[in-house]
C-alpha cells in the first residue's frame, strides 16, 4: 500500500476541509497521515485510508519550544518515519511573512527526506523581495510536481513539473445538489478584514460590516432570506457573522450559519441559494460551481486571479469597492451548468502529477 504524509491547512475551515475529503476520496487506496488538532478532526473520522496524529497539549508545548530554537516541528520529523510520500495540498499556502525563512527550511527538509514531493492546489504570494521567489524556484525545480491555481503563480516559474489547473473545488462532485429551483436565500461569506490586510485602515472593518448590513436590509425588503455564513471560526469570520447579526435588530429573514465539522450541511445551504456574496475565496468558488449569481468581494489577489482566468476581464469589487459601492444585479456573476463542467475537467489536472505517479504503482 502506498502511505502518503499529507500537509495543509486544519483549522476547521471549509474551502481546506474540503481538499482533504476530496483527496481521501480520489485515492482510497492510498494510506494517509496527518496531525491535527482533536477538535478540528471529526470531519475527517469517517476516512478508514486516514490516520490522525493529534496534536495533544504536550506536542503543542514541545513544538513551540522548538519553534523558537529554530527547529524543525515533530511533524517534520515524524512523518518521514511514517510514510516515503509528501503531499502539500492548500490555497494560499507560499504568502511571505515574517516566518518565511522557517516554512522554507521544513520543505527544504521534507523534499530531502521524502522520496516523493507533490504540491497541489495553490497560489503563490503575495511577496515583497526576490530572494523569496528566487528561494522557492529552487525548492518547485526539485519537487515531483506542483499544480498552480492561477496563470499568475503559473507564470512565475513555468517549468516542466508544474502544471496550472482550475481550483481542486470545482471539481467536486455536484450531482446530488440543485441548480435550478433555488430558495429565494442569499448567503452572505464574511472576512476579518483587519486581519488578512494589517496595512488597511483601522475603520476597514467597521465600513465593510456596515456595507454589509445596508446590503442585508436592501435584500430582505426585496424578499430574501439571508445566511451570515463563517467559513472558518479560527480566522474571526464566527465573530464578524455576531457582530453584524447583534447589529440588525429583529430581523426574521437573517440567520446565521458557523461551519464546524458539517460539511454536507455547509454545502447544501449553498447550493440551495439563489445568490452567494462571497468575501471568502472558496465561497466564490462554491457558489460559481452550484450555479449561483455570485458577488465576488475580493480582500486579496487570488480572488481577482480567479476571476480573470475564468472571464479574463475585472468581474469583482475590492473590499474598498464594496464599502463605496450601490450594489446592483450586474455586480453578480454566473457559471452555466456547461461552463461549469469544463472548469470542473480542467480542475482534475491538479491531480496530473500525483496520479501519474499513482498509476505507476501496482495496487
Amino acid at each position: 500500500m502506498i502511505k502518503c504524509f499529507v500537509s495543509g491547512y486544519w483549522k476547521s475551515n471549509l474551502g481546506d476541509d474540503l481538499f482533504l475529503k476530496i483527496v481521501c476520496e480520489r485515492y482510497p487506496h492510498v494510506k494517509f497521515y496527518t496531525f491535527l488538532d482533536k477538535k478540528n478532526s471529526e470531519q475527517f473520522k469517517q476516512y478508514n485510508n486516514l490516520t490522525i496524529i493529534y496534536n495533544n497539549f504536550l506536542f503543542r508545548i514541545v513544538n513551540k519550544l522548538m519553534r523558537k530554537m529554530g527547529m524543525l516541528q515533530l511533524q517534520d520529523i515524524l512523518g518521514p518515519l511514517l510514510a516515503k510520500n509528501f503531499l502539500e495540498i492548500g490555497g494560499s499556502i507560499f504568502m511571505q511573512d515574517k516566518r518565511w525563512q522557517y516554512r522554507l527550511k521544513q520543505r527544504n527538509y521534507a523534499r530531502n527526506q521524502y522520496s516523493k514531493y507533490f504540491i497541489i492546489g495553490s497560489n503563490f504570494g503575495p511577496f515583497y523581495d526576490q530572494e523569496y521567489e528566487e528561494k522557492y524556484k529552487e525548492l518547485f525545480d526539485s519537487v515531483d510536481g506542483i499544480s498552480f491555481r492561477d496563470s499568475y503563480s503559473y507564470n512565475l516559474f513555468a517549468e516542466k513539473n508544474m502544471t496550472k489547473a482550475s481550483d481542486v473545488i470545482f471539481g467536486l462532485s455536484t450531482s446530488e445538489y440543485k441548480r435550478q429551483n433555488k430558495k429565494k436565500q442569499v448567503v452572505i461569506s464574511v472576512v476579518d478584514n483587519d486581519s488578512k490586510n494589517k496595512d488597511t485602515s483601522f475603520n476597514l472593518q467597521d465600513k465593510y460590516e456596515s456595507k454589509i448590513i445596508t446590503t442585508i436590509n436592501k435584500l430582505t425588503q426585496e424578499g430574501y432570506d439571508v445566511i451570515l455564513m463563517s467559513f472558518c471560526k479560527y480566522e474571526g469570520d464566527t465573530d464578524v457573522i455576531n457582530r453584524i447579526y447583534s447589529r440588525l435588530g429583529n430581523n426574521n429573514h437573517v440567520k446565521t450559519f458557523e461551519y464546524f465539522h458539517d460539511i454536507e450541511s455547509a454545502l447544501k445551504l449553498i447550493a440551495d441559494s439563489e445568490k452567494v456574496i462571497a468575501s471568502r475565496f472558496h465561497a466564490c468558488v462554491l457558489g460559481l460551481l452550484f450555479g449561483c449569481k455570485v458577488l465576488p468581494i475580493a480582500y486579496s489577489d487570488k480572488m481577482m486571479n480567479l476571476i480573470q482566468d475564468i472571464y479574463k476581464e475585472k468581474k469583482w469589487l475590492s473590499i474598498k469597492e464594496f464599502v463605496n459601492s450601490d450594489i446592483n444585479s450586474e455586480n453578480f456573476i454566473y457559471l452555466s451548468e456547461n461552463a461549469a463542467k469544463l472548469i470542473g475537467r480542467d480542475a482534475e489536472n491538479q491531480f496530473q502529477f500525483l496520479d501519474g505517479f499513482m498509476k505507476q504503482i501496482d495496487f
